[in-house]
């Protein structure tokens, strides 16, 4: 629910209203609360398995380019009429939008323009990731976003986010920093995969820990039955050391997973690549 004060010469005048998403005309229509709320969709009434909606667009309000717009972190906004509250209908910045977005955008003081991110829960993507979760918990995703700029200032983790068209697709990271050692990350959304875009940008990242951050070597490693990912380390120089048995959270199973290792050689990152035969 959305509400408003407005103050005169002597009165004040309030008003409140709901955000009219069809989400919500659907559950007032039924008298009852049909989606969950935990992001879980197997936890929504039977009635409407599978259903994709607006939204409840309930966690905060943003006005930006003469818009006042109600947003949530599972769907894209919602405008509304500043001076009536009354529901327009969803916005997704003349197409711009793809997706869903944060419902805590920044706004640039200098520029205005507004920046955001998406969480979202592609299964495709999920599965290969071995310490992922499936639903995504808002709650643990939000706080490992938070978690950034302390893990970045305390030299624990360096996260990249990969821009496409101006696009986020992706995430490439160095964590796990044990030492002289870290952990190389990487995950593409699946419209950008096939095009070397994963390459490119774990090997920006890889000269990031190498020449700036210090590291004398990297770990990596990928699910059995993703060989992609495998074809990206080698082209990075990564050598295959092993394959164990590990527990995948996001499919609650035993994986079979493939290790790698990347040693800093004596000349640098161009060397590395000329060894692996990928362009400086």
């Amino acid at each position: 629910m959305t509400h408003s004060f407005r103050i005169g010469r002597k009165r004040v005048a309030y008003r409140n209203r709901w955000v009219r998403t069809a989400q919500w005309r659907l559950e007032r229509a039924a008298g009852r609360a049909l989606f969950a709320t935990s992001g879980d969709p197997t936890e929504s009434d039977p009635s409407v398995a599978g259903m994709r909606t607006d939204g409840a667009a309930n966690t905060n309000l943003v006005s930006h380019g003469g818009r006042m717009l109600a947003l949530e972190e599972g769907h894209g906004p919602i405008e509304i009429d500043a001076a009536t509250l009354e529901t327009i209908g969803a916005w997704d910045f003349a197409g711009a939008l793809p997706r869903n977005m944060t419902a805590h955008p920044k706004i640039d003081p200098a520029t205005g323009e507004m920046w955001s991110f998406a969480i979202q829960s592609n299964w495709t993507v999920t599965r290969m990731l071995r310490m992922a979760q499936f639903p995504p918990n808002r709650d643990e995703i939000r706080g490992w976003f938070e978690d950034h700029e302390r893990e970045w200032r305390e030299s624990e983790a360096y996260r990249f986010a990969v821009e496409l068209a101006g696009k986020f697709v992706g995430l490439v990271d160095v964590d796990e920093i044990d030492g002289d050692w870290g952990d190389l990350g990487y995950w593409l959304e699946p419209a950008a995969w096939g095009a070397g875009y994963a390459t490119e940008a774990a090997q920006a990242v890889v000269r990031f820990a190498f020449d700036d951050v210090g590291l004398v070597g990297l770990r990596s490693g990928h699910a059995g039955d993703n060989p992609a990912s495998g074809r990206v380390l080698r082209k990075l120089g990564f050598q295959q050391i092993d394959m164990v048995r590990a527990t995948s959270r996001s499919r609650a199973e035993t994986i079979q997973q493939s290790r790698y290792v990347l040693h800093r050689p004596p000349g640098g990152l161009r060397e590395l690549l000329h060894r692996a035969g990928t362009p400086a």
